[in-house]
């Protein structure tokens, strides 16, 4: 959010120490500053060249398969912020990034319900991120579309609030409870 100001004086950071104390931040306990340090990282990115591009995308890749699976979420998001805001610069790094990510794009068979939640996440975070790659840098990722259409076309139809049994009545009214639970209220 404030990548203009920092441009503007290029002198008053060191990009490298800022990158490496963000990627620091992301496996941590708390979920809020996970989610700011993704959000950094995007904005981050924007002054970044491509051999820094490469190293964040290189030891989040690295690190990815290996963490909890909120974790791995939270490293997944933090690709999608820089593919969001800079996607061309990931381009040198589809065919890697394609390759991590098709774990996560296959349903897991008989998961308990936290982890089916989880996993419902990252699956929509990753459409995400081959969403924001496909508009930022759509001739550098068209040799990847044979992989990645069908992978998108499984993470389409695997949507957790979908129920094909729910019916439309005549009047076109739909019960949305029926299609959707909204998490409780916090008390």
């Amino acid at each position: 959010r404030f990548s203009s100001v920092l441009a503007a004086n290029p002198l008053a950071l060191n990009k490298d120490v800022l990158m490496d104390n963000l990627i620091k931040q992301l496996p941590l306990q708390k979920p809020g500053l996970r989610k700011r340090a993704c959000a950094c990282l995007g904005s981050l990115a924007v002054l970044l060249n491509a051999k820094q591009i490469s190293y964040i995308v290189t030891t989040l890749l690295k690190n990815v398969s290996k963490m909890r699976l909120d974790i791995s979420y939270t490293y997944i998001e933090a690709i999608g912020a820089i593919a969001s805001t800079v996607g061309y610069k990931l381009a040198p790094h589809a065919s890697a990034i394609l390759n991590s990510f098709k774990e996560f794009c296959d349903p897991l068979e008989g998961m308990d319900a936290v982890i089916a939640e989880q996993d419902f996440s990252i699956k929509d975070v990753c459409l995400t991120v081959f969403e924001s790659m496909v508009k930022r840098c759509p001739k550098e990722i068209t040799p990847y579309l044979e992989t990645l259409i069908p992978m998108v076309m499984r993470l389409i139809g695997y949507d957790p609030n979908y129920n094909p049994d729910v019916m439309i009545d005549g009047n076109d009214e739909v019960n949305f409870c029926l299609l959707y639970t909204s998490p409780s209220p916090r008390d």
